[in-house]
Parts: C-alpha cells; structure tokens; sequence
C-alpha cells in the first residue's frame, strides 16, 4: 500500500506543541508511558487468548523489550501483545480521541510547567510524551491474528504517515528518534534506562526485558520484578511504591491523594482491593462520554478487563485501582458480570471500604479532605442523591458553604445551629454571589442563621431526597417557613393586601403571563421583590437546568411576591398614572428575577425604566 499522509486536526497540534516544548520536567516520564502502554497490550492478549489460544500462533512469549542504538540515536519499546489494526493506529495515534481537547488546552496555556505535566495524565494521551525526548516516532504493528501490517511514523508537529509494511511478529514496536539534546542522551545508557524501568515499572504486572550487558552475554534478561504490588502484605510496600503503582496504573503524574489496600473473604466471595483516590479530577470526568473509568479485573492473578465499571457506583468513577478475585471463572465477559451475583456483593463492599477511607480522611487529614471536596464534590452529591444503601454514611461526607462563604459539613452546621433553630437552611441558586444578594435570605440572616448555599447542577436533585440529619428537616428559604414568622408584620402585611386588593391586581394585569399570581410578604427585609415557585411547580432554578438542558418544560409562571415595607412598592401602590405604573411593575419583576440569577425579557427596556424612575426622583 502507498504511504498515507494526513493532516492533524489544529487543535491537536497546538497540543503536541506543548507536550513537546514544554511539559514533563520529568522527561523519564515518557518511558513509564510506553512500558506501561505495552503492559496494556499484554493483558489484552492473554485475556483474547483464553477463547482462542491460536491467536498466539509461534510466539507463546508475553514480554515488553527494551532497546537502545547510539549510533542511530534511538530507544525502543517493543511488545508482543495484541497489536492494532491499522484503523485502530489510525484511531488511537492519528487523533487524540476526546471531546475535552479544547477545555485541555485553555488550562494548559494558564498552567506551569508542574501543572501542565499533571494536566496531561489527567487527560491520558501518554502516547505522546515521546515527543518530548522525540523529534520522530515510528510505529510498527501487527495484530494478533491479522496477516497485514501497519507503520505510523509523525515528527508531531504538523502530519503523521501510515503505510502497509511487512512484519512478521504480532505486536507493537515504537521506535523514538532521539533530538539532539545533552538532556535525552542518558536514554542511550544502559544503566541508566535499567534504573528509570525499575523505579517506575518494577512492580508492573509484566517482564521488561533488556539486552545482558557484557562482552560474552547474549540474549535478553527481565529488568524488573514484575511482581504484582497487590498481591504482596501491606507492611511491606511502601509509600513510594504504592504511589509509582498508582502513577503506572493511573497515567497520572500526581501522587494519589490515599489508598486503601485490603484482601476481603466472606462466605460468597473472596478479592484483593488496591484502590487510590486522585488528588485531581480526570479533565474529562463530567463529559458525557467519560469512558476511564472503573478497576482493573483479575481471576486468581490472570488479566481479564481494564475498566471494568462493575464494581464501582458511577458517582465513585474518579477511583483507580485493582482488582483480584479467587472465586470468577476466567472466561467472564462484561454481560455477565453485570448479572454475577459475586460481583453486586464486591461492589457493595469497595463501596463501602472507599467511603470509610473518606470518612479518615476527612477526619484526620480535613485539610486533605478539603482538595478532594474541592476537586469532586459534585460527583459525591451524585452519590447521596442516588445511593440510598449509603445515604447515612454519605451524608457526613457533603460539604456546603454558607453566605459568609464558610465550608462546613453538615454536622458542623447542626452544631452551630441558634437556640431555637430546628431547621437546616438552604438556597440553592446559579452562582455563589447571587446568592448571598439573594432577598429570600435577608431575613435569615438578619436572625444570624447560616444558610447553605447550593450551586451545582446535581444540587436540586440532591434536596428532592435529602429530607433531614441528625432530625433536623431541610428548609428552602425560597419557600415559605411558618417558623420565621413575625406575627407583627405578618398581620401588617394581610391588612396592606387586603388594602391594596385593587393595586395587587393591577400589577398581575399588567404582568400578564410572566406571573400566576401576585402577593405582599412579611420574608422580605430590605428587598423590595421576589419570586417563587408555585405549589407543585418547578422552582425557577430547576426550570433554567431543565431548559438549558433541552428538556420540556411547562411555560414559566412564578410568584411574585412584593415587600408593601419597601419605598419603591410604596411609589407603586401611589402611582396613579398608568404609563408610570407599568414601569415600575415591570421593572420589581425584572429585579427580582435578576436577583435570582435569572434573565430579564428586554434589557434596554429594564436600563431605561430604571433611569427614568431615577431622573424622576
């Protein structure tokens, strides 16, 4: 076949510009990559082997090799796993299959170099830190039960080649061209590559081969332990190694923030667990199409599944890890671990074992805590408002901030709660700041009581199955709360609506379909107006969420309720003349939905309201 030449998409190479000029302070880095890489491959063979074990054909070897030439100025990594197809080389080097690319690249650009190395194995496109000791890379496989082979060769600069080539072996080879650089020659030293795969790869579930050293040594010896970490006691693996095993597994180039290592036996099953938490949330986490997710699967030491999502709930899909089971048969396939008995009673346990490592941390390490909060709150939310087996385990583990923008946990809340207080308080709006201005908390606050303020996307769902802790019931001070009441001004506030009966009714003429009813309030302090949701109607939050997210939706019809207090109702319920009175009508409701993070009808309309009731004063 003639050699194929394409282009890479814009976004792609503004990317492999960065890995290749400045990322990786480590440039070791790049040599874990590509082993760990191989070590992928060897687990995909022999798992494809045990349904059909000619796929090995004359090569029973499941080795990665090592290689070095000074003379040509090369390194490389080959192995004798399942190869790819040359749509598969097309699909996994061509592009850079994800849909963050572009989100990658902003954080990137405002990132150090320390940063931007993290950033890259959150994103997991270790492939190409070969460019960062590389000015070419070469590409040759062969998969496993295929006749035909396939070479990519790119400089990861502008274009990458493939062609049909001869090759005899199944497997991948790649081969790095060296730059020109003091910086890279030591991955020319013998020694010194010997030691990089033993401080990264010692514990890697498979053999790293090199050349024997010495004049009269031929052939290759294993430069590794290739022993796997999970099955060793704890007590004797230390921090260093369970974190470069993490590292490894993970393509991460952070430290996992805490792991948790146990080997559990009951009467129906019996596994090994080794799973770390990250410190940083995987770039691509909340897109829809997240597919790193899930443990790696082993029967009795055999490889059988990367990403096997089984055993762990969704909200829980950061966690990395390993596991090792006595007791399933080799040839299980995804179906049917999804109906395995076994696998229900491992996940509850992981689950269970994952919580209460959290549950330490955030006991003993808050600080620590305080990052992982940091990074995935919201997939923790996910959990309490889905995981109702652990929804009591779960719900000390939430964490919300007050309008004085103080973290708390809700025991913390409880605790701080005033005398007399029976209620846990909370909004739940678009943003933090719109928030704290928001007039339904003007009262709360004016009593001193903390009021959570809620702000993801999962938050409406989490309060819809969040209805007390510690028998304290969950309020949303958007909604009326008889515990509030000042019977003073609630009296005051029935004699002004029962006065201006006539007045009331004119604002709900003039406000036509954008309101279902209108109304004074006593919740008001120095707001003059407010919306809210109808009894059984969507509050407008969950409306903006459920529109934006192109679902249907019933028209928007709020409550629109007035502070007779304020002087700007009080000019309203005085004006007589008509023009006037629309004007401000108008212009309460437009304030109040702005002060609820949402959007008024004609922004040029509310800009010239509101200066000529300003000219006019």
């Amino acid at each position: 076949m003639a050699t194929k030449t394409a282009t890479f998409k814009a976004e792609i190479k503004e990317l492999m510009n960065l890995i290749a000029h400045s990322m990786y302070s480590d440039q070791d880095v790049f040599l874990r990559e590509l082993i760990s890489n191989g070590a992928d491959a060897l687990e995909k063979m022999r798992l494809k082997a045990l349904d059909d074990a000619s796929l090995y054909g004359d090569e029973q070897d499941l080795s990665i090799y090592v290689d070095m030439n000074k003379e040509a100025r090369t390194i490389t990594i080959r192995d004798t796993g399942i190869g790819m197809s040359q749509a598969e080389v097309v699909e996994h080097l061509g592009t850079v299959a994800k849909s963050g690319t572009k989100a990658l690249l902003n954080e990137l650009k405002s990132a150090n170099n320390e940063e931007q190395s993290s950033l890259i194995g959150q994103f997991g496109v270790g492939f190409y830190s070969a460019f960062v000791v590389a000015d070419r890379v070469t590409v040759k496989t062969k998969k496993a039960g295929e006749d035909t082979a396939t070479q990519w060769e790119s400089d990861g600069v502008e274009k990458y080649q493939t062609e049909t080539i001869e090759k005899t072996s199944r497997g991948t080879e790649v081969i790095l061209h060296l730059r020109e650089e003091e910086s890279v020659n030591k991955f020319l030293e013998d020694w010194q590559v010997r030691q990089i795969i033993t401080n990264w790869s010692n514990h890697l579930a498979a053999p790293v081969m090199m050349a024997k050293t010495g004049d009269d040594e031929e052939g290759y010896e294993q430069v590794n332990d290739a022993q796997a970490l999970w099955t060793m006691r704890p007590k004797d693996i230390s921090d260093e190694d369970y974190q470069k095993f993490y590292q490894m597994i993970s393509h991460d180039f952070n430290d996992a923030l805490v792991y948790d290592h146990k080997h559990m036996q009951s009467v129906n099953t019996e596994f090994t667990s080794l799973l770390f938490v990250p410190k940083k949330a995987p770039m691509d986490m909340y897109f829809r199409d997240y597919s790193k997710k899930g443990l790696k699967l082993y029967v009795q030491r055999v490889f059988i599944m990367d990403e096997a999502d089984q055993f762990l709930p969704s909200y829980l899909r950061f966690v990395k890890g390993v596991i090792d089971c006595e007791d399933l048969p080799l040839n299980v396939s995804r179906e049917i671990l999804q109906t395995n008995p076994k696998t229900k009673a491992i996940k509850a346990s992981i689950t269970k074992n994952i919580l209460k490592m959290l549950a330490k941390l955030a006991d003993k390490q808050p600080e620590d805590y305080r990052s992982f909060w940091s990074e995935f709150g919201p997939v923790m939310k996910e959990g309490a408002a889905q995981d109702l087996a652990n929804k009591d385990v779960l719900m000390p583990l939430l964490r919300f901030i007050d309008q004085n923008d103080a973290q708390l946990s809700l025991s913390d809340y409880v605790a701080q709660m005033k005398s007399g207080q029976e209620k846990i308080y909370y909004l739940v709006s678009d943003n933090p700041q719109a928030a704290k201005h928001s007039p339904h908390i003007e009262r709360y606050a004016s009593k001193g009581y903390q009021v959570l303020i809620l702000t993801d996307r999962v938050d409406p769902f989490l309060m819809n199955t969040m209805k007390e802790f510690e028998g304290k019931p969950f309020h949303n001070v958007a909604e009326k709360d008889e515990a509030m009441t000042d019977e003073t001004l609630e009296k005051e506030t029935e004699k002004a609506q029962e006065e201006h009966k006539s007045d009331i009714e004119r604002v709900k003429s003039v406000l036509d379909t954008q309101v279902s009813e209108v109304r004074f309030t006593s919740r008001l302090v120095n707001a003059p107006s407010s919306i809210v949701a109808g009894k059984d109607a969507l509050t407008p939050h969950m409306h903006r969420l459920m529109k934006e997210a192109g679902q249907p939706v019933p028209s928007f019809q709020p409550i629109l309720e007035l502070n007779p207090q304020h002087a700007l109702v009080k000019r309203l319920l005085a004006e007589t003349a008509d023009v006037k009175f629309e004007m401000i009508a108008q212009v309460l409701f437009d304030q109040a939905m702005m002060s609820d993070g949402g959007q008024v009808s004609d922004p040029n309309v509310f800009i010239q309201s509101m200066n000529e009731l300003m000219a006019s004063q």
